[in-house]
């Protein structure tokens, strides 16, 4: 999550919980989902899991009075910055395929 250089990287962890949610609704279910059963589902979950974050940071923003001029100053942070998003979706992409993401 925090990696040496200083820097935060949540890919790992969200990766997990979004593998953990899946299995917990293979469990409910109690039969296996197909492989795009499984890949729509994963969708699914990144959506929502997308949805929660972008509500936790909007509940903070208006609870913790950051709205306005304070906000200003970090929007540059959260802007998305491409070639950061292009690297990460490499490094993602190959753990993805090492731990059978979408596929069984």
């Amino acid at each position: 999550m925090l990696l040496t250089d200083g820097r935060f990287e949540f890919g790992h962890e969200l990766m997990d919980v979004v593998l953990r949610a899946l299995e917990a609704y293979e469990q409910q279910r109690g039969e296996a989902l197909s492989d795009q059963e499984r890949s729509l589902s994963l969708c699914y979950i990144l959506g929502l899991a997308k949805c929660d974050l972008e509500a936790i940071c909007a509940a903070h923003v208006q609870q913790s009075g950051l709205a306005g001029e304070p906000m200003a100053a970090v929007a540059q942070w959260l802007a998305p910055d491409r070639e950061e998003i292009a690297r990460r979706v490499r490094r993602l992409s190959e753990e993805m395929t090492a731990k059978g993401w979408g596929a069984r």
